[in-house]
């Protein structure tokens, strides 16, 4: 993989500056979800008994920033600040805060967070 490619996809998942569209924000939570049903069904598969959710919770842990990079970034999108990533944490407010994230289109004008990511010259 060439290092250009290599940087992007490490700003993607790492750089919160910057905005998100909604397909972005789908792809990126896509890809981090099934890396973490693969891990689960390996350390699942691999269990000879139960698994102990502390378990569970330390193989999904280090994918968390990721998640909320992106979401802040959809956030910046709509021209909220990041903060906003921390409705994920109240119970149901977060899965709907989510799904609202993937479904309300971003400010078609510029605001304090750059340009329309369509209109980004890179």
């Amino acid at each position: 993989m060439p290092a250009a490619d290599l940087n992007q996809l490490i700003a993607f998942f790492f750089n919160v500056s910057g905005r998100a569209t909604r397909q972005e924000y789908l792809l990126g939570l896509g890809f981090i979800f099934s890396l973490n049903a693969a891990i689960l069904n390996i350390a699942i598969g691999q269990a000879t008994g139960e698994v102990p959710f502390g378990t569970l919770l330390l193989l999904t842990l280090p994918f968390m920033p990721s998640q909320l990079v992106i979401a802040a970034r959809r956030c910046h999108d709509l021209g909220l600040p990041g903060g906003f990533v921390l409705l994920f944490i109240v119970p149901f407010v977060g899965l709907f805060w989510m799904i609202a994230l993937a479904l309300i289109p971003g400010s078609a004008a510029a605001n304090p967070y750059g340009p329309p990511v369509r209109y980004r010259s890179e």
